[in-house]
Order: structure tokens, then sequence, then C-alpha cells
């Protein structure tokens, strides 16, 4: 006798790209973090072998039909709107744990060329970076480093949501510098 679920069942668009990309972080395929379209070319192109690709496939096809079976899922239906996770909110480059000098800090996140760092107090550095999130647009990402004995600069805090920069609104960089102050 068969137990398979015979009510059909939808799923939304949002969270099918949710399993999916559980699957292609799962199996690391080519850097793929999200299936979101992040608007550079940088983001949205991946390279990988036919293999890969043919294992991803499989493994997608795969966790359809075990959808289809153990939770009778049978269509797909367009979400009213995106739909973000967590993760689509977090930036890409972290605050990184120590810093050399002034020259790697300019070398931080995915757009170096705005970063900023400067003296917010005796020892600590304010090193203001752009980043992206990871689905959701540019980041203004600030972070508090100490000086430490023989030259490095370490990590003492840094705001891992940062500031939305997306279409490089003026006011997320006077939001960076001012949570670094306040948390210097």
């Amino acid at each position: 006798m068969s137990t398979k679920n015979t009510t059909a069942k939808e799923i939304s668009t949002g969270e099918l790209r949710i399993r999916l990309e559980a699957i292609a972080k799962a199996n690391e395929y080519a850097g793929i973090d999200t299936l979101l379209s992040r608007g550079s070319d940088g983001f949205d192109w991946a390279q990988m072998t036919i293999e890969s690709l043919r294992h991803l496939m499989e493994a997608a096809f795969q966790a359809g039909l075990d959808a289809a079976h153990s939770e009778g899922i049978t269509q797909v239906v367009a979400s009213e709107g995106e739909v973000y996770t967590e993760a689509d909110q977090m930036v890409i480059d972290p605050a990184p744990q120590t810093i050399n000098d002034e020259d790697e800090a300019s070398r931080v996140g995915t757009h170096g060329i705005d970063n900023v760092w400067i003296p917010v107090g005796a020892g600590k550095y304010a090193l203001i970076y752009t980043t992206w999130a990871n689905a959701t647009g540019w980041r203004k990402v600030p972070a508090i480093y100490t000086k430490q004995p023989g030259g490095i600069y370490e990590l003492a805090t840094w705001n891992e949501e940062g500031f939305d920069n997306n279409y490089m609104r003026p006011e997320a960089y006077p939001e960076a510098l001012t949570w670094a102050i306040n948390n210097a």
C-alpha cells in the first residue's frame, strides 16, 4: 500500500529560492550564496564546470521529487513580493580581525576606493568601508580598531548590518561615522 501524499500543495517562488540556495551553498557550487540578482556582473555571474552544473541540477531535481513525495508539493506559485532572509541582509565582507596599516584598510570590502581610516580616540581608529550586502544593496560599514603593540590594529567592534548606501544615498557615510564615534 502506498503512503504517498495525494493532497496537492503549493510552494512560493520565495520559499523555492531559499531551498535552492540551501542546495547550492551545501555543495559550494561556484561560490553561489544567493540566487537574487544584485545588479553587478561580479556578483551575478558564476563560473562552474559542466560536471558541477549537472550535480547541482540533479540535487535540485532530487529535492523536488522529495518535496513532492514527502510534502505533497506539486506547484510553484509566484510570491507577491521578494522574499529576503536574514542572510540576504548581511554584508559580504566582514571586518577583518586585524589590520596592519592604513594601506591594508583601504583594501577592505568590495569597493575600497571609498574607504576611510580615521582616528577616533586614543589609540582607536575607525574604518568605514563600502561593501555589498548579500542581496540587498551597498552598505557603509563602520568598524573600530585599537592599536596594539607592534603596530597592528585589532578589531574592537563593528556594525555588521552597516548603513544602507544603495543608490549612493548620501546619509550612509554620516550615519556610519556617527556610529563609529559613539562606539569608539
